[in-house]
């Protein structure tokens, strides 16, 4: 068994770093909000929340299941250093690409998604879907 552990670690270590991460992820915004939500009000949360709710559906348009598709590719070819290049500049040009189509199509829906004080809010979490 201890051979095993020891073979495996680094795959241990990964899984229960990412585990942690993703718990941390789902606990926080909780912990939170008893704080958060008294200081900004109800309406301002439902505000936020609501425009959050479209920026992540733009991220979700813009990453269009790299993570996935992209992480297998380059394990599969991970010897071969050009063709690992290839694909990060694909999947970059490309995530760009859509981000561009997503930020311009929620530009030119915001008249019917937002108000005035929600587009401040949109053009301020463009920033998520560049960052990604």
């Amino acid at each position: 068994m201890k051979a095993l552990i020891c073979k495996y670690k680094g795959l241990i270590e990964s899984v229960l770093s990412l585990s942690t991460l993703n718990m941390l992820n789902m606990l926080l915004p909780l912990l939170t909000m008893p704080y958060i939500l008294p200081i900004v009000g109800p309406v301002k949360y439902g505000i936020y929340s609501y425009v959050y709710t479209v920026v992540q559906y733009l991220l979700l348009f813009s990453c269009y299941g790299f993570a996935f598709s992209a992480t297998k590719q380059i394990a599969r070819k991970r010897d071969d250093l050009a063709a690992v290049s290839k694909i990060y500049s694909d999947v970059t040009y490309t995530k760009l690409l859509l981000a561009f189509v997503g930020i311009l199509l929620g530009f030119i829906l915001s008249p019917f998604l937002f108000k005035s004080e929600e587009l401040l809010i949109f053009i301020w979490g463009i920033g998520i879907v560049i960052g990604d």
